[in-house]
């Protein structure tokens, strides 16, 4: 049958080999197509950011179900891009044990502040105190405005967010799974700022306070 795009559902009959990525498809039977990817530009580069994060992810041949409904889940809901990529990107880190710590400080192993801007510290994937301005930062932290931390936690405990929330969610989540696998992905900018973009990389070998979004004075989503 037609239709065997990237954010096609399908049921495939694939002859693998053992030594390499090809395989040979025999057959492949269409489900459904993802028409909301066509809808707008927009939900165009999500629908491509989407797929390009599960495949470097996770590793070639290694099921995981809940990552299958999750993407399916998020294909399914890009009349909202933004939500639809926050939500996918916090399943995907729950879902591959990449899940950051957001209730308790990873760094002093005790309580957040309860009000004001925090810190996320990449390397122990979690929140941490709030690291101060650029001048006086610690390398490799990121300051976080208090929305984004309440975005957040409200993903996390599945309830709704609303656009703004979404969109500081989303450019927190991604540019952590930038650094969980050391590599920006360049599908990344599009999905979040449109075509037109051209963020700055965040990775480990650059601090990610030189994202526009992740603090350099300014929180990773406007305020």
């Amino acid at each position: 049958s037609g239709g065997f795009e990237p954010t096609a559902l399908g049921d495939v009959t694939a002859i693998l080999k053992d030594h390499t990525d090809l395989a040979n498809i025999t057959e492949f039977a269409l489900r459904r197509l993802c028409f909301d990817a066509r809808r707008s530009l927009a939900s165009h580069y999500a629908a491509l950011y989407l797929v390009d994060l599960v495949h470097h992810a996770l590793s070639p041949r290694d099921p995981h179900p809940g990552v299958f409904d999750a993407l399916d889940d998020a294909l399914s809901a890009l009349d909202r891009p933004h939500r639809a990529i926050a939500r996918f990107a916090w399943r995907l880190l729950d879902e591959s044990g990449f899940r950051p710590e957001i209730d308790r400080d990873v760094n002093a192993d005790g309580p957040l502040a309860d009000e004001g801007p925090l810190g996320f510290d990449p390397e122990r994937a979690g929140f941490t105190a709030d690291p101060g301005p650029a001048a006086a930062r610690p390398e490799g932290l990121w300051r976080v405005a208090r929305a984004t931390v309440d975005a957040v936690r409200d993903l996390a405990a599945g309830r709704d967010i609303g656009a703004d929330a979404a969109t500081r969610a989303a450019r927190l989540l991604t540019a952590h799974w930038d650094f969980v696998l050391a590599r920006h992905l360049p599908t990344r900018d599009p999905a979040l700022e449109g075509p037109a973009s051209s963020a700055p990389r965040v990775d480990r070998q650059r601090p990610a306070s030189d994202d526009p979004h992740i603090h350099a004075g300014a929180p990773p989503c406007p305020s």
